[in-house]
């Protein structure tokens, strides 16, 4: 027995340093829980990233970082493009923000483009990962086929976060062909990009081409774009996304999310090549999205102030990829429009814009053999609500640039299955302007209106409207007081 003893004492010591050594991985396995670490422009990549001894480059940080770690970013310049490898969780969320009080830059003066490449670069299956405070800038590209990005986010992944950012200075110098986006989301893969939050940013000086300042594209789902401020940009302000070949046949859709309490001015393509010098830029634009709720914002000064629409058709005859609910069925190959459908556009202000106030229908008819981005699109039962319009389609415009249509216009393929609404809304229109504007004969769209319709209504100056209940489809009725 006491020839054991020694062996006994032994494994004490053994399990005792097993504890000892679990006890000092505990933050690791605990994925750095709590822990907070520190960028400065005075750091090293070589410190422990503390508040004493910080580390010098954001992309070391994303680098040494793991779920529940906060990074506070010092003020300063950081000439850097940012990749996040590793996600947070739910309860232990992967954060990135300028220090408070202060601003940290991250800036791509100088540096190139490869690809679509963001200055924040959140790309892969990516969870649970917040941007919050940074000033974000001057990234650009001559490259047609390059695309500078000031927050770029792809593939799949649930909880991103990006908060309270300044994004200004994205450009292309190729316009004509070229692209450029203020922040990008494309959900590529069959798991969606979902409960995506892009709220209180800032998103100004863009020259994107033909591209948007802010976008969803593909599979994203129950989204949250809020409380943002774009302006001064050449296209798009705000955009959700479907039917483009982002995500797989059946997933490329941006569906189930709100669009809110955004504001949106100074928007136009007229300056812009690629949108052959038009005033055709939208504040907001569904163009192919599904069960959108649009309420709250203020937009003005744009071109269009909001369409809800599709540019693509490659769907079913239901305006659908599928033929069934929840992804079943055969995939879309034939020549049926594809639709923005089930949108709500409600308790919004429209003022001051060049071309129209709110838009439905695709923007060309719909070609027999389909095809991608031909215009073919439409809109599916959108219903426009309680919202106010006041002195849109401002700009008379001409034969290249475009030029005022109405306050509300209809364009192709809004036919009497389509079930659209506009109701309640509040229109003022200006001594020149339609209050109502049908881009084509509505022979071309659904059977012609009844006999007592008044056709006036559509063009003459209105003055002040209110209370206005339109049903079209079948047009069954018209009231105003």
């Amino acid at each position: 027995m006491s020839r054991n003893a020694p062996i006994m004492r032994n494994v004490d010591i053994a399990l005792a340093s097993i504890f000892v050594i679990v006890l000092l991985l505990a933050p690791s396995l605990a994925g750095q829980i709590g822990a907070t670490y520190f960028v400065s422009k005075k750091g090293s990549d070589s410190n422990p990233g503390t508040i004493g001894s910080p580390w010098l480059t954001i992309q070391h940080a994303a680098n040494s970082v793991s779920a529940g770690a906060t990074v506070d970013v010092f003020g300063g310049v950081y000439n850097e493009s940012v990749n996040f490898p590793a996600s947070g969780t739910a309860s232990a969320p992967i954060t990135f923000q300028s220090y408070p009080g202060q601003t940290a830059v991250i800036d791509g003066t100088g540096l190139s483009v490869t690809g679509t490449q963001g200055l924040i670069n959140i790309v892969g299956r990516r969870s649970y990962i917040t941007i919050n405070g940074f000033e974000i800038r001057h990234y650009t590209t001559s490259n047609e086929n390059d695309v500078p990005t000031g927050v770029w986010i792809a593939g799949s992944g649930t909880g991103v976060k990006i908060l309270n950012n300044r994004v200004h200075h994205i450009t292309t110098r190729s316009e004509a062909n070229g692209n450029a986006f203020g922040i990008s989301v494309y959900g590529t893969s069959k798991t969606p990009i979902t409960q995506l939050v892009i709220s209180g940013n800032e998103v100004y000086d863009l020259r994107t081409g033909n591209s948007e300042s802010v976008d969803v594209d593909g599979n994203v789902t129950h989204f949250k774009i809020t409380n943002n401020l774009v302006h001064d940009n050449d296209n798009i302000g705000i955009d959700a996304i479907g039917y483009e070949g982002v995500g797989p046949v059946g997933y490329d859709e941006a569906m189930y999310g709100e669009i809110s309490g955004n504001t949106i001015y100074n928007i136009s393509g007229i300056t812009n090549p690629g949108e052959g010098y038009g005033y055709d830029a939208d504040g907001l634009y569904c163009d192919g999205c599904a069960y959108v709720t649009v309420e709250r914002n203020v937009i003005m000064q744009t071109d269009y102030g909001i369409e809800t629409t599709s540019e693509n058709q490659v769907c079913q005859s239901n305006g659908t990829e599928w033929s069934g609910p929840n992804n079943t069925g055969t995939a879309a190959r034939g020549k049926f429009p594809c639709y923005g459908r089930y949108v709500t556009v409600r308790n919004n202000l429209f003022y001051n814009s060049n071309a129209c106030g709110n838009s439905i229908g695709g923007y060309a008819p719909a070609s027999k053999n389909g095809g991608h981005s031909n215009g073919g699109g439409s809109s599916y039962h959108d219903v426009f609500v309680n919202n106010t319009l006041y002195n849109n389609a401002t700009q008379p415009g001409n034969d290249s640039e475009g030029g005022s249509t109405g306050e509300f216009q209809i364009q192709y393929q809004v036919g009497n299955a389509q079930g659209n609404i506009y109701e309640n809304n509040v229109v003022y229109a200006g001594a020149y302007n339609t209050w109502i504007f049908s881009y084509v004969p509505f022979s071309l769209t659904y059977p012609a209106p009844p006999a007592t319709l008044n056709w006036n209504l559509y063009n003459s100056a209105a003055g002040y409207v209110e209370g206005t209940s339109i049903w079209w489809g079948n047009v069954s009725s018209y009231t105003s007081s």
